[in-house]
């Protein structure tokens, strides 16, 4: 018997059925927020805490010895052994013997003061001895001052000046040579984890910069005590130290535990450590796991292995920037591009999970969703439950695709100075296009912007200011810009335009800095619509821009060639494809082919009509 188009969910509608627990969903969906001060508009998260005054956790001393009290004989830390196919684990006992022995060796090495500032710099990937070496810092009074490998020279040159750090914790006597070559430092002492022929070099070269002092007393943190400077490159100039306590970081994990309800991660979970332990989104998400009594694996050897180490690590949370969603999206739109039938089926499927969702279900085993999806699945080891997204808002079609593959989407929001905890979605949360509930702990307005003609309560959207416990104190030796970032009344302002929805959820419109007003009154966020045409698959690099004289914005695109070339055969544009890289730029039928296959993904996207370029 023959079905229109309209009957195929329900005809596979048994297919999808779920047994996931009711007891996952918040009860806070439609109140993710709540009104602390009518008169300012501002407002706090709808949690009443649960962990913090019961959980024994005030610095980050605490986080690991909570984790360590939980999970001592237990795995801790791993990386896969490049000759195995196995990983080999310190259990949290053999962890916390090595924080101590390294403890030990620093405050006999480095002697510290209380009220000095006390700073070791970390350079190089992440590792267990990253992780041991921060505890251990923790532990024993010292400041952690991480160096992104990928900051430039004048940026690495600024930390080092700035900070005067003596003390540094290199992977390699590669990076140690690079930073004792190419810098002018207060550089003393270098603890490299990894032993090859470059050590040797460092020992006859730099010797007499590696000097040991004689042991101190040990002393335990406070909760006010600066646990860590972390650089923050911003939109311009010089990256800037953000100040960063013990108890600020301490209560930006109790946010991840609260707004999860501690319901996602068990003390037998396992996390992926891939984001730089220089970015904050990952130092709060690591301490997370370790304060749980939770496992941590690390990449074997770069990125490029992301997923061979996931496969073999098998994650059931993973957490991921935009940019890494955006290529497994885009890579897996371009299977579907050999069959009608499996686009449609995708389509149908996205419909049938999304509705599912929006019920409470969150179960992927259904033969349909097998189909579609298992292969992508089990490229990240096969378990993945929840994907963890931060760094910049998704677009429409990558956060469906992602609900649809993996189940929950946690799109969370925040920032250095915050210590990236200002809001995440809430578990069973299935509305797209916000970053969900306040966090607990901090309260949030918005507030006129002039230049832009908002009026916050007016328009419910302005620049989005935060208040709490966690925001810094401010940058490191800074003091005119730490002005500029904390007002009067104590309001930290983000530089991000946001707007309140109905619920009470916070969404994210752009980086004040980067909207800009059309001839006919609209306002453009590029970064937003540069997200979205990044979808296209023959998009490889966007950037966005206009002014207050033009009615449109305008692109300026490069190509990914290959998948163009790829393409214009496939259309039939023989001739086209022949060109050189210069000439397709070049060539107005390209340029044309192009421009309808963005502004398709821009539909798909809902991006508006002012919007589109």
């Amino acid at each position: 018997m023959s079905r229109n188009k309209s009957s195929f969910p329900n005809a596979y509608s048994k297919l999808f059925k779920s047994n996931e627990p009711e007891t996952l969903v918040s009860v806070h969906l439609n109140q993710q927020s709540v009104i602390c001060d009518a008169k300012t508009g501002a407002r706090k998260s709808p949690f009443v805490s649960k962990f913090v005054d019961k959980i024994p956790v005030k610095t980050m001393k605490d986080v690991f010895e909570y984790g360590l009290n939980t999970s001592r004989f237990y795995p801790c830390l791993r990386i896969r052994l490049p000759s195995k196919n196995k990983y080999s684990w310190l259990i949290y006992n053999e962890v916390d013997k090595k924080i101590k022995a390294i403890g030990t060796a620093l405050v006999k090495t480095v002697r510290q003061r209380r009220n000095a500032e006390n700073f070791v710099g970390i350079y190089g990937p992440n590792s267990p001895e990253w992780i041991i070496m921060q505890h251990a810092c923790a532990a024993y009074g010292y400041t952690i001052v991480p160096i992104y490998p990928t900051f430039g020279n004048e940026a690495i040159q600024h930390i080092l000046s700035q900070t005067q750090v003596n003390c540094m914790l290199c992977y390699s006597g590669n990076e140690a040579l690079h930073l004792l070559d190419k810098f002018e430092s207060s550089l003393e002492y270098l603890i490299i984890v990894s032993y090859d022929v470059k050590v040797e070099e460092v020992k006859s070269r730099h010797g007499s910069k590696v000097l040991v002092y004689l042991f101190e007393d040990f002393m335990d943190p406070l909760p006010s005590d600066l646990y860590m400077v972390c650089y923050t490159s911003g939109s311009t100039g010089l990256p800037k130290g953000v100040m960063v306590n013990h108890e600020q970081i301490v209560d930006a994990v109790f946010s991840i535990l609260e707004a999860s309800e501690n319901k996602l991660i068990k003390s037998n979970s396992s996390h992926l450590s891939y984001i730089p332990l220089a970015h904050m989104m990952e130092q709060v998400i690591s301490s997370y796991y370790i304060m749980i009594g939770a496992r941590l694996g690390f990449l074997t050897d770069s990125i490029e292995n992301l997923m061979v180490d996931a496969q073999a690590l098998k994650p059931g949370v993973i957490t991921a920037v935009p940019r890494v969603l955006s290529n497994i999206y885009t890579k897996y739109q371009k299977s579907l591009d050999d069959s009608k039938i499996k686009r449609q089926l995708y389509n149908h499927i996205v419909k049938i999970k999304m509705a599912e969702q929006k019920r409470g279900k969150f179960y992927h085993r259904s033969i349909l969703d097998t189909l579609c999806f298992r292969k992508l699945r089990k490229l990240l080891g096969g378990r993945v439950y929840c994907v963890v997204s931060g760094g910049a808002p998704l677009p429409t079609e990558i956060s469906k695709f992602v609900h649809a593959a993996f189940g929950l989407l946690a799109e969370g929001y925040g920032s250095t100075e915050t210590m990236g905890s200002i809001a995440i979605t809430l578990v069973g949360e299935y509305r797209l296009g916000t970053v969900g509930s306040l966090a607990h702990g901090i309260e949030v307005k918005l507030v006129d912007v002039k230049d832009l003609g908002l009026d916050a309560l007016r328009d419910q959207r302005g620049e989005i200011c935060v208040k709490g416990k966690r925001c810094t104190k401010g940058y490191y030796k800074e003091p005119e810009k730490s002005a500029e970032l904390i007002d009067s009344e104590g309001w930290l302002h983000t530089g991000d335009i946001g707007e309140w929805t109905l619920e009470g959820s916070l969404k994210i419109v752009d980086r004040l800095k980067s909207i800009f007003k059309l001839a006919q009154g609209e306002y453009v966020a590029p970064e937003k619509v540069e997200m979205v045409y990044q979808c296209c698959k023959l998009v490889s690099q966007i950037f966005v821009d206009g002014n207050s004289k033009q009615n449109y914005p305008v692109a300026i695109v490069v190509p990914d060639f290959t998948e163009l070339r790829s393409c214009l055969n496939n259309a039939g544009i023989l001739h086209c494809s022949k060109l050189s890289d210069h000439e397709l730029s070049q060539n107005k039928v390209v340029n044309k082919f192009v421009l309808e296959s963005m502004n398709a993904v821009a539909a798909e996207n809902m991006l508006k009509s002012f919007e589109k370029v």
